[in-house]
């Protein structure tokens, strides 16, 4: 858990250490309480080259299935290969 004030480097903390999980292979979840902070770890990430690794989710109840859709196809981007529904198992197994 990453806390402080705003202005402190938090979001650039996160988005490096997002990066240095993903170059590694792992699989991280990174969850705010506030979307702000999601939109710009999401910005940097993207401005990095690292968008494709991330699947946006937020709370909208009209959005579950595509959100599930894009967690399993994100899922077959980490691990190649992988079969359809095997999201957890990614998950898990990371």
């Amino acid at each position: 858990m990453i806390k402080g004030p705003p202005g402190t480097g938090k979001s650039q903390t996160i988005t490096n250490i997002i990066a240095a999980a993903a170059a590694q292979g792992r699989t991280v979840l990174f969850v705010a309480e506030k979307m702000a902070a999601l939109d710009v770890v999401h910005r940097r990430l993207r401005d990095a080259g690292l968008s494709s690794l991330a699947l946006e989710l937020h709370s909208s109840k009209g959005e579950q299935t595509r959100a599930t859709r894009g967690a399993k196809a994100l899922a077959r981007r980490i691990r190649p290969g992988s079969k359809r529904g095997s999201y957890a198992d990614t998950a898990a197994n990371r």
